[in-house]
């Protein structure tokens, strides 16, 4: 028998048994996360938040006709000479964080730069500061706490790092090690609980208040194959995760896989997906060269967004601030294809970038958009009404 599902089996019994805290020092020591979740922290349970409608909750897709939003086109601001791998904004969108391939992770002024406050040190002066890392392995994914504060970064060495921004630390204050490489990480709205999407085909929930790592119970729910991204709605309700096989959305209380999309990309896999602000819609990319839109209640196909050249499991997809408009990175081009997002015709193209786009992040608060190339720069767009 393999060591690992032997390493889980033992951590089950020893939890079956009324020993947690043996069983946590087994999967501790042999890396294992607990195979099913019992019953996650109150904190994760689903959540009714508020918050405004977006553009797609007009969105009809039997109607003949759609609303028409007019589209300011967008222009790069700002080159910075920053080779990045992830990138986010917070919630505000006034700071972004880059992480970069030596590890490290910069957090730089966003609400400084749309308010032309760039200082005589030219694009330096917008540097808050940089998070450093104790061993330089390349960062996967960036993500802010919900709760403010705190910024996690998810590196190749199968390590999630936690700083604390809001102090200006320089050291990550925690460090949790996956059994696996991290591909990307999402925190529950209420900030407790984060999503790992890691090589391995279940996906890792933890419990931020004690480091615990479980699995959804059902094991034949599990993809087929590594992760590529996991994702919360925006009210904690449901989850979603894709890779090579299908889209899954999940319950947000039981963990339970509630909806499959299985060749969501006509087979090929899925390399990103984002809910709409609502929850209503889930917006994914894959290997076919296509956006796609679709309905969480029912996994209907709403609009597909084509014109743009995906192939790499990097290629990704976004909404922008107001959903008016979908952005797609285009690796034939090195550019940012805009669609609208209720007619799925193209509206732009944005150009710039000499070599492949890895990283497209939007600014959830403004027309704003970063853009991260093989070139070694990170690119700022903005909206020419910005």
């Amino acid at each position: 028998m393999a060591t690992r599902p032997l390493y889980n089996l033992v951590a089950a019994q020893l939890q079956d048994d009324g020993l947690p805290h043996v069983a946590q020092i087994v999967a501790t020591a042999t890396l294992t996360p607990f195979p099913r979740p019992g019953a996650l922290p109150k904190h994760a349970l689903q959540q009714q938040l508020t918050g405004d409608l977006g553009a797609l909750d007009l969105l009809d897709a039997s109607a003949a006709s759609v609303p028409s939003y007019e589209h300011s086109s967008y222009f790069s601001r700002l080159a910075l000479p920053q080779p990045g791998l992830a990138a986010r904004f917070t919630a505000d969108g006034k700071l972004f964080a880059i992480g970069s391939p030596d590890g490290s992770v910069k957090l730089l002024d966003a609400w400084g730069l749309l308010n032309g406050r760039m200082g005589d040190a030219g694009p330096a002066s917008l540097l808050v500061q940089t998070c450093l890392p104790e061993l330089p392995f390349p960062v996967r994914d960036v993500e802010f706490n919900p709760r403010g504060g705190l910024l996690v970064s998810a590196s190749q060495d199968c390590t999630m790092r936690f700083y604390d921004v809001a102090r200006g630390a320089l050291r990550a204050k925690r460090k949790c090690t996956d059994t696996h490489p991290i591909h990307s990480i999402a925190h529950h709205p209420a900030g407790e609980v984060l999503l790992a999407a890691t090589a391995h085909p279940a996906l890792h929930i933890y419990d931020l208040a004690s480091f615990r790592c479980f699995l959804s119970p059902v094991e034949t729910e599990h993809h087929a194959a590594a992760i590529t991204q996991a994702v919360w709605a925006a009210d904690g309700s449901v989850f979603a995760s894709c890779s090579a096989d299908a889209i899954k959305i999940w319950d947000g209380a039981t963990c339970r896989c509630v909806r499959t999309i299985p060749l969501a990309h006509s087979g090929a896999a899925v390399s990103s997906i984002a809910f709409s602000s609502s929850g209503s819609f889930l917006l994914s990319s894959g290997g076919d060269s296509c956006a796609r839109l679709w309905d969480v209640g029912s996994g209907r196909l709403v609009r597909t967004y084509e014109g743009a050249m995906i192939h790499s499991l990097r290629a990704t997809s976004c909404f922008s601030h107001d959903e008016a408009h979908i952005l797609a990175v285009d690796e034939a081009s090195a550019s940012v294809i805009i669609w609208s997002s209720h007619s799925g015709d193209v509206v732009q193209r944005c150009p710039g970038h000499p070599r492949g786009v890895g990283v497209l992040c939007h600014s959830p608060a403004h027309a704003a958009f970063l853009t991260c190339s093989d070139d070694g720069q990170t690119r700022v767009w903005t909206s020419a009404d910005l």
